[in-house]
This record gives structure tokens, sequence and C-alpha cells, in this order.
């Protein structure tokens, strides 16, 4: 049986919907495996790391974690796995100019596909400024011992 024109009218606009949403947003989302492959990333992520889309899905996104982060990378991957939510986990990705930037993550596992739909936010400015005011914390606080 053929499906009626206006259900297939309307699957168009949900995608389109989607699609404009996807594309609209400025934190980073996207759908991996869990080889460590990403599926589909959002144009966020080209704005963000500097890589296109193409280039970040041919490559396993472990090769771009920082190498200090890697096996806590790893360990958060396992732990969706196993079907825990990932929830402001966070970690480096390098950029394509070679800076890292601090990324937090939130994911969830979808089994039935076999992937992790995730969405990241860029914060390396937040840790920067919290990094900063520690140190006026403690220049200020070195002041007053004087």
């Amino acid at each position: 049986m053929t499906e009626p024109a206006s259900i297939r009218t309307l699957d168009i606009r949900a995608e389109d919907e989607l699609e404009r949403f996807f594309a609209l947003t400025n934190d980073l989302l996207c759908v991996a495996r869990s080889d460590g492959y990403f599926v589909r990333v959002n144009p966020a992520f080209e704005r963000v790391l500097g890589y296109t889309a193409a280039e970040l899905t041919s490559r396993s996104f472990l090769d771009l974690v920082h190498p200090d982060d890697v096996d806590a990378t790893l360990a958060e991957l396992e732990g969706l796995a196993r079907g825990a939510k990932s929830i402001a986990f966070e970690n480096r990705y390098r950029r394509r100019d070679g800076e890292y930037r601090w990324l937090q993550w939130n994911g969830i596992p979808d089994y039935d596909h076999g992937v992790v739909y995730a969405v990241a936010r860029d914060v390396t400015d937040a840790r920067l400024g919290e990094a900063e005011l520690r140190t006026l914390a403690a220049g200020q606080s070195a002041l007053r011992r004087v």
C-alpha cells in the first residue's frame, strides 16, 4: 500500500524542521558510533573546531581528543555503552589550528541504532576566566599577608 501524500508531506516538513534546528544552535550537536566515529555533526562543529563535516566524520574523534583526556573519554564512552547518561563530561578537542578547546558534553545512548546522541558546549572561555579569577584571588591574598 502506498503512503498517502499528506503523510509524506508531513515527513518531509518534519525533516526540514529538524535540519533547520540542527543548523541553528551554537551548541555542537552530533550522532556518534561507539567505535569512535561521528555519524553526523552540525555546523557548530565546523565553527568551533575548524574542520569540515566530511573531515570530522571520516576519522576517529579520538584523534582530536587531547592525549591527557583520551583515557577519561574512553571511560565515558564505556559508561554510555553500559547505559549511563553522560552529563557535564569535559574534555579537550584539537582545532584545525592546533589550539585545544574545552568541550562540556551531555549524551545518551540509543541501543536500537547503535549510536550516541550528544551535545557539547565550548566552555574554554569560562574555564580561562575561572583560572584568571583564582590567580587574582591568590594575588590579593598574598597582598593582604604583606
